[in-house]
Order: structure tokens, then sequence, then C-alpha cells
């Protein structure tokens, strides 16, 4: 009987580039490279209930109820999430910032607005914003696919004491379809393409990191995109290779993207005369610009962050850092009409 080590299993992600709602294996997808492995949630999809009948004083196995249990019966919702996370792969990078923020060049400059629209995905159609997931297990046929999946939450953070600095992400991913156990031993997925000296972009060298015009010195910047998702309805669809052409009762009909676009983050800053008074547009409610990047200019920069209207949610001192005294700024961000939310570029 083997015995597996979690450094065994890896996970491939890339756009979905089959229409939506097929299951088919297509594109590129490249291997994200995590300090720890999680397999998919599926508590949400096979949820069990007991049913207390009358006629014995103890549970009968029958009155166990698993929601979605049959071979041919989907209609559930699934996540699968991962964590500290350093990119490595600009394609990779650029597919989940993409699919979270329903922009599709985030290496030019792109915003979301207080106009975003509402979104559905409708089966059979073409997007630029779902993508394949693809858990591969050393036990050949009990590998996980899960497919039209959109990232619905996604954290992007620099921290001068944590992964040298380095850009590292966080976030989940959410399907309604019921994801394919199969044998991934005939998979091929492509190896990471890493640049030469490896690809990501580190607190150090931002030096454009304003608030309200004014420079700061800056410790660690994360910033949070969340745009969820819900399956709505219920189809019978083919479900095609990885997995078996047979018929799935209980698939969505599409996905709904109509829920709160939220935008939230800290950045922490050295105490000085630039960062002392932003204590009273915290107090006050006052609206102020942050700049995260490195050149100030978003269609010159390399690495550019901007949240135009952001309002304070708190005012925080470390008094006990060797480094001097430096202010945790916790935000969120606002817009109005077709003003930005947050607009970026990286690349």
């Amino acid at each position: 009987m083997a015995t597996y080590s979690g450094k065994q299993f890896k996970a491939a992600v890339g756009l979905h580039t089959s229409n939506f709602g097929v299951a088919t294996v297509g594109g590129t997808m490249y291997y994200m490279r995590l300090d720890e492995f999680n397999d998919i949630d599926f508590s949400a999809g096979y949820s069990t209930e007991v049913m207390e009948r009358t006629g014995q004083r103890v549970i009968r196995p029958t009155d166990h109820n698993t929601a979605h249990a049959a071979a041919n019966a989907a209609g559930g919702e699934y996540t699968w999430s991962w964590s500290n996370y350093v990119p490595e792969n600009e394609a990779l990078f650029h597919a989940l910032i993409t699919s979270v923020a329903e922009n599709s060049a985030p290496d030019a400059t792109e915003a979301i607005t207080g106009a975003a629209a509402t979104n559905t995905y409708d089966n059979g159609s073409s997007n630029s914003f779902d993508l394949a997931l693809q858990l591969i297990s050393p036990d050949a046929d009990k590998g996980r696919y899960m497919y039209s999946a959109i990232v619905q939450e996604m954290n992007l953070s620099w921290d001068a004491g944590t992964n040298g600095g380095k850009l590292t992400t966080s976030g989940s991913m959410y399907s309604g379809f019921r994801p394919i156990i199969y044998d991934n031993s005939g998979i091929t997925v492509n190896a990471t393409s890493v640049a030469s000296g490896g690809w990501n972009l580190d607190l150090f060298q931002m030096d454009a990191i304003t608030i309200g015009g004014n420079a700061v010195v800056c410790k660690a910047f994360n910033v949070n995109i969340s745009n969820p998702a819900k399956r709505v309805g219920y189809a019978a669809l083919t479900e095609a290779s990885p997995g078996s052409t047979s018929t799935v009762f209980g698939q969505p009909e599409e996905y709904m993207r109509g829920g709160l676009i939220d935008v939230t983050g800290s950045i922490t800053v050295k105490m000085d005369d630039n960062s002392i008074g932003l204590l009273d547009n915290w107090l006050r409610g006052t609206s102020t610009a942050i700049v995260f990047g490195d050149h100030a200019t978003i269609g010159s920069a390399t690495c550019h962050i901007g949240i135009p209207t952001a309002k304070f949610t708190g005012f925080n001192k470390d008094y006990a850092a060797d480094d001097g005294v430096f202010i945790e700024l916790p935000f969120q961000g606002t817009a109005d009409g077709s003003d930005s939310l947050i607009n970026y570029r990286i690349t």
C-alpha cells in the first residue's frame, strides 16, 4: 500500500479554452508551484442531511440523504483555494487576475469602475474569464479537473519581511460544475515557463508610492479584489473528456456575476510628516488616493496599482518595531459612476 507526501501533488491552471460548460481539456496549462497543496472543497456540492424518522430509536442508513450523490447528478457549488503563492509565471498570474477583475489585458492599463456591469456566462458561450484547474495526483486515477471556474477572490501582497518582498498571492476559485475525478496519467501539462531569473515584482522596486499625492516610506501593501459568481438553474449536459460522455443532470444554466465587487486592503508606512496627518482622513472619512508602483504614470509603469478614492477604515501604529514607528492604514476602495474603483497595470 502506497504512502504519499503532500509534495507529490501538483496544481496546474490555465484559461479554459473550450466553450463555457464544456469539460474538454485544452489550451496551455501552467504549473502553480505552491508551498502547500489543497484539494477541492466538495462540501457545498455534496451536503448530507439526516432525516430522523419514527419506528426505531437510532438513525437508519437510509435516513442519511446526500444531495447530488448519484453518478449522473450534479447541482452543487465547489471551491478551491490557494495561499502564499509567489508567482513566477507572468501568463499564469495574468490568467488569475483577468478572471477576478474581468479585464482581459492586465499588462495594459485596466480598471474596475463604479459602472461595472452585471455579467452572465451562458452555457456554450465563449469568454476570457473562466479557468481550468487540474490537480494531479501520484495515485493516477484520482486526479481532479475543475472547469468553467472563476477566481472569485484574490489578494496581492508585498511585504518587506515576507518572501523577500516579492509579490505574493492568495485566493479562491469557484465552479458550479461538478469536478471530474479521472485518470491523470495521460495528461500533459506545460511546464512552468519561467523567464530567465524568474518573473516577479518585489517591494524594493516600487519607488512611486504615494498617499494623497505625498511620497511615503512603505513596508507592506496588500489589496484584495472580491468579485463572486453564483450558478443559476439546472441543466442536463453531456460531460466530455476527461470525464465520461454521459449526461449529467443538475449542471448550471449559467453563472451570474451581479453582486458586490469589493476592493479592500492596507498599506503600512513610516510615521513621518507625510503620514501622521492621515489620522484626520480616517476620523473625518476623507477620501484619499493611494498609488503603489514603480512609476507614477500608469502607462509607463511595470507595476502600478491605484485606489483613487480610498476610505481608511483604521489607523494602527506599531511602536515596537526596531526600524521606527510605522502606521498600518486599512482601506476600502470606493467609486461612483465611471470613476475607477481600482486601476492597475502589472506586466
